[in-house]
């Protein structure tokens, strides 16, 4: 029988909307991953629940408003940048320029380590440690739902998860659009416009006309999913961490869907999880769908 952790409707305040050096919106995949990752460690560190581990996170979306400045419709944003307090003699600090977005989520977190005598303890436990100070994407948790577990299998299971991550948006993993696009000869980049790109276009009779230029339809966005070696392993003198190797390495974005909870199948359909491919180089994380 599967075990769900779902950390409900989170408000999460200035998180990182710039997820990779090419795209800015809702924050990397590795952003939830990586928060996961260090709530599984607050909560080993506790004795009673020294043997629970995730092993994949749902992510779900309620709300998203990016931090920027615009009149109207048709005007251009501008993000609303953070500075550096003033210097001691009091010069203007350096302007930073960062994407920063308020949200509203929802994490299904599947774990192991359960036992049913610790739940109120283990419910009440990962709830301070989010609220305590856990970063989110970098953003700071105002608030949040009690957690809850949800325990069973198949549609069962996702009977009860979509009710309490009902309404938002569940983000999955759509590779495959660009796999199928690049069999066509199409460059990466080109493929990943032509399902995002929109053209605008006028004529005399119709004046403000959209012409969608999507290559599928549903809510498709670009994502950041991982990283890519571009550099062998090396120790540096600068790294934080001197037990473990350093290299470079890039960005990795494909394309997501965004689909409302009753089109899922099971929760493992919602669920992302870390992927290693060392003959490529890849540190990734991957949706259950792919």
């Amino acid at each position: 029988m599967n075990s769900y952790l779902i950390l409900p409707h989170m408000q999460i305040q200035n998180a990182n909307a710039h997820s990779s050096p090419y795209t800015i919106g809702f924050p990397a995949v590795t952003a939830w991953l990586g928060a996961m990752h260090a709530l599984e460690r607050k909560l080993n560190a506790i004795e009673e629940f020294k043997d629970v581990s995730f092993s994949g996170v749902g992510i779900v979306s309620h709300s998203l408003i990016m931090r920027s400045l615009g009149k109207g419709r048709n005007s251009i944003s501008r993000l609303i940048g953070m500075g550096f307090p003033s210097d001691k003699n009091g010069n203007r600090a350096p302007f930073l320029e960062e994407a920063k977005c308020n949200l509203e989520i929802s994490l299904i977190v599947e774990f192991q380590g359960f036992t049913p005598e610790t739940v109120a303890e283990f419910i009440e436990s990962t709830q301070s440690i989010i609220l305590s100070g856990l970063r989110m994407a970098s953003g700071d948790v105002l608030s949040m739902k009690r957690p809850l577990i949800v325990t069973g299998e198949g549609k069962d299971a996702l009977d009860q998860v979509k009710r309490h991550v009902m309404p938002g948006y569940v983000l999955l993993e759509r590779r495959e659009l660009m796999i199928d696009a690049m069999k066509e000869g199409i460059d990466a980049m080109d493929a990943l416009l032509s399902f995002l790109e929109i053209r605008h276009t006028c004529s005399d009779s119709e004046p403000f006309c959209w012409e969608v230029g999507k290559r599928s339809l549903g809510w498709i966005v670009p994502i950041s999913v991982g990283y890519q070696q571009i550099s062998p392993m090396f120790q540096s003198s600068q790294q934080r961490d001197f037990s473990v190797p350093h290299l470079f390495a890039e960005s990795v974005i494909t394309l997501g869907e965004f689909v409302m909870p009753y089109r899922l199948s099971s929760v493992e359909e919602s669920l992302w999880r870390y992927s290693y491919e060392e003959n490529n180089g890849l540190y990734l994380c991957k949706n259950g769908n792919v």
